[in-house]
């Protein structure tokens, strides 16, 4: 299952939309029907791969976005750098065996909106304590914060892919080699190049 899902809200009883992967569309269906109420809509897919990548790549992502928060950037770095990840997401999605089309649904899209703007993120959390020169590691030790370990394995496993991942290699060089968030996001926005 992934999707857009923050705990607290569900909680509450909010309206949500998630998606559910199963190679089986007999057991799909089924899953569906079960899962579906008034409140939460169930999409479905056999892309379990996809599925299981978004789930583990908007993490990574939205620690990007929590750097920016912690910054100070506005909502419009915000937006370019969910954009990126949303293309990095794709492509390493598809490299990986997933569908990319799955990254455009609730599974990638929806979910990295999601993770990378709630105040209720760890993820966009840490990453805002990195940004803001906090005491990240202090709020890493005392929470579980799924994107650092996914950073490093993603990192490991696309190492040699032909196609770069900059905002990938941007996050991994500000958990791991010690670069500061600050400077490590306003050399990625200006050395960034469309198509280049």
């Amino acid at each position: 299952m992934g999707g857009p899902a923050i705990a607290i809200e569900m909680a509450k009883g909010q309206p949500l939309a998630v998606i559910v992967a199963l190679s089986d569309a007999e057991s799909l269906r089924a899953c569906q029907s079960l899962l579906q109420n008034n409140h939460l809509k169930v999409a479905t897919t056999q892309d379990v791969t996809g599925v299981e990548l978004c789930a583990t790549l908007k993490n990574v992502y939205a620690i990007a976005l929590g750097m920016a928060d912690g910054v100070g950037h506005g909502t419009n770095m915000k937006a370019f750098l969910a954009s990126v990840a949303l293309d990095e997401m794709a492509a390493i999605t598809k490299a990986l065996g997933g569908q990319q089309a799955t990254v455009y649904g609730l599974a990638g899209i929806g979910d990295l909106l999601t993770t990378g703007f709630s105040e209720h993120s760890r993820n966009r959390t840490l990453g805002e304590k990195l940004g803001a020169d906090a005491d990240w590691r202090h709020f890493l030790r005392t929470n579980t914060v799924e994107g650092v370990t996914a950073c490093r394995a993603i990192s490991e496993l696309v190492k040699d892919e032909r196609t770069p991942f900059p905002l990938l290699a941007m996050i991994h060089s500000v958990l791991f080699e010690e670069r500061p968030a600050p400077a490590a996001l306003r050399q990625f926005q200006e050395s960034f190049s469309y198509g280049g």
